[in-house]
């Protein structure tokens, strides 16, 4: 390990070379390489997480680059996953990363993950996610979990039994934009804050948003912590 690296992050109290040589033997799965996948993608390796998963099947494409900030026009039209994976290598070598060019479904959710010391939900649509929920449950693997659309944007960290999981926080009827509106900035706002949970949770140092909800109003820049409570009727986790 290259300690000046990791030098401002080895100041932190609590922090030293012990936390650091523990992120370097973590692997995280990062699902979905888009909006929040890419600073998502970058803070981690920065940080230096052992190994990087990074899961997802779509191309760059022009549409990206107002919020996708892993690539320029120099990737267009190559698999994101690779091209995450070229990018983040060059910033950190010291760190292994993966690139899985696949769709998370239920027939390879198991394969794709195993092993993995968290799960990091970056996907674009409920369907994935919920397939990520169910590995989450049925494992018992922590999932970081947000949300982002126009300014505004959600985050909670899920835990199951201890916290509710993501099914329980749905309505029973989804309905979804396709495509979505965003300002960029916010998903990096929302990938920054998935990328602090999943550090925390790695290294023990802080609190998670366990049994919390933040709702962050990007437009008048407000922030709310709500609580969120398990359903005991849920089909996944009850």
């Amino acid at each position: 390990m290259n300690a000046s690296r990791y030098e401002r992050q080895l100041l932190l109290e609590g922090w030293g070379e012990s936390t650091q040589n523990k992120l370097s033997q973590k692997t995280v799965f990062v699902a979905g390489a888009g909006g929040l996948g890419a600073p998502v993608i970058h803070y981690l390796a920065a940080a230096g997480i052992g190994k990087l998963r990074i899961c997802d099947s779509d191309r760059v494409e022009i549409s990206n680059l107002n919020r996708q900030v892993l690539y320029t026009e120099n990737e267009l039209d190559e698999p994101k996953a690779r091209a995450a994976l070229k990018r983040v290598s060059k910033l950190n070598a010291e760190i292994d990363v993966e690139a899985l060019e696949e769709r998370v479904d239920a027939s390879n959710v198991n394969e794709l993950i195993a092993g993995s010391d968290i799960v990091v939900d970056c996907l674009d649509n409920y369907a994935s996610r919920l397939v990520l929920n169910q590995f989450a449950v049925n494992t018992g693997t922590p999932l970081v979990h947000a949300g982002v659309q126009a300014m505004y944007g959600q985050l909670t960290f899920i835990h199951t039994p201890i916290t509710p999981c993501l099914r329980c926080l749905l309505p029973d009827k989804i309905t979804e934009l396709s495509p979505k509106p965003i300002v960029g900035a916010a998903a990096g706002v929302m990938g920054g804050l998935q990328a602090m949970e999943a550090i925390k949770y790695l290294t023990g140092m802080g609190t998670n948003l366990a049994n919390e909800m933040l709702l962050w109003d990007g437009a008048d820049m407000n922030w709310q912590v709500v609580p969120i409570h398990r359903d005991t009727d849920c089909p996944v986790c009850s």
